[in-house]
């Protein structure tokens, strides 16, 4: 169930029938907001209708190619330039060299739902980020969370894990409470977490840690990178915590 403080709307344009309904209906489900355009002319039209947090266009278009579109795109909207991956299923050397000097993005087709999901989850957690951080903290939205991971320290093979509970997440971090002697700061570990269908495992570090005075300690991990953040949330139905700081 998407959430009101984190609905992204998605502009996906290709001229292909199937591939729209596909990426619309793999949209939807993660809990985006989907709309579609033929080709680069009907993708125009609906930019200078309508706000987009991501637009994914196909290259190879008849009337108006995803390039020649972004092009026209970013030259009456200049703040779109970032907010646009392309995908096709024939990448020539002229397309990669035209995509690699707008320094964007290239998805190929056939595409696998989850790689496709974690991509676009990325992009829309990498939009996120704040220019602000505070020292011991991490300065992105943070959702609130209740769910259970096994932490392992990092080289000691065979040893128990140690089971915790995430309270928040956000792309780069997380917040754990856990019944044991706080985890010392620099300790390399591993986390892992299941998130209804969704097995995360991650390499992180501790970044703080302190006692919480009822027997249990908190700990705030930096992972060594990304979560698809939004999948989360969504498939845990949480919501954003309110503070960035902690």
């Amino acid at each position: 169930m998407a959430l009101n403080s984190i609905n992204k709307t998605i502009l996906v344009v290709d001229d292909d029938m199937a591939t729209r309904f596909f990426l619309s209906e793999v949209f939807t489900m993660a809990g985006y907001k989907v709309e579609s355009a033929v080709d680069g002319l009907a993708g125009l039209e609906l930019l200078r209708r309508n706000k987009y947090d991501l637009i994914l266009t196909d290259v190879n278009m008849p009337r108006l190619s995803g390039i020649d579109f972004y092009i026209a795109a970013v030259k009456e909207i200049s703040s779109l330039k970032e907010h646009f991956i392309f995908m096709t299923a024939n990448i020539t050397m002229p397309v990669w060299s035209a995509i690699s000097k707008l320094n964007r993005e290239c998805l190929l087709k056939p595409f696998k739902i989850t790689e496709l999901l974690s991509r676009v989850d990325t992009f829309m957690h990498e939009t996120f980020v704040t220019s602000k951080k505070e020292e011991g903290s991490r300065g992105e939205r943070r959702f609130t969370f209740d769910a259970a991971c096994e932490i392992l320290e990092k080289d000691l093979i065979g040893a128990k894990p140690l089971i915790a509970v995430i309270s928040d997440v956000s792309g780069s971090g997380l917040k754990i409470k856990y019944p044991a002697e706080p985890l010392p700061p620099g300790l390399q570990i591993s986390i892992y977490a299941g998130v209804n269908s969704m097995n995360i495992l991650r390499g992180a570090e501790v970044a703080w840690s302190k006692t919480t005075g009822d027997n249990y300690a908190v700990s705030g991990l930096s992972l060594s990178s990304p979560v698809p953040v939004f999948s989360m949330i969504r498939s845990h139905g949480v919501k954003e915590t309110l503070r960035l700081a902690g």
